[in-house]
């Protein structure tokens, strides 16, 4: 869910401005960083998550925000989701978060990464509680109607 406003990229080269990104697109927000993340010469995008934000009743600062890598596709000609092509950006903190003990936010880095077999594996080796199946549940669904989710697990 947009929590406020959305960030638009628009490319003023060439004869007609193009709309190379728009974050509604995404239930991403939080402010926006551009970075060069594999020094290639073009920016990458990078958002926060929101599918997840007070997910099961957790508390906004419980709430994981995962990092979303937006990369440009020139076939589409605008800024997609790309997590999985900058894993070792995005998988920087896991160790942290391992030690911190958060499992959804550790389970949701590696999916968004493209290592949903690792996330499963860790969730169900750590995750403890009562409610494990249930939850499991829950967050399949959430992802299954998360547009993110949706471009990079494909």
């Amino acid at each position: 869910e947009n929590r406020g406003w959305n960030y638009w990229i628009v490319d003023f080269r060439g004869k007609n401005a193009r709309l190379i990104h728009d974050s509604g697109d995404y239930p991403v927000g939080h402010d926006i960083s551009v970075l060069d993340i594999d020094r290639d010469g073009r920016s990458e995008i990078i958002q926060n998550l929101h599918t997840f934000w007070f997910f099961d009743n957790l508390s906004s600062s419980d709430s994981p925000l995962i990092e979303i890598v937006f990369r440009y596709d020139p076939k589409k000609g605008k800024y997609v989701p790309g997590n999985p092509f900058f894993e070792d950006y995005v998988l920087r903190d896991i160790e942290r978060l391992i030690k911190k003990g958060s499992v959804l936010e550790v389970v949701l880095t590696y999916i968004y990464a493209g290592k949903e077999n690792e996330a499963w594996e860790f969730y169900d080796r750590e995750y403890d509680l009562a409610d494990k199946a249930e939850k499991k549940t829950r967050i399949k669904k959430a992802l299954a109607e998360d547009a993110v989710y949706k471009f990079v697990s494909k």
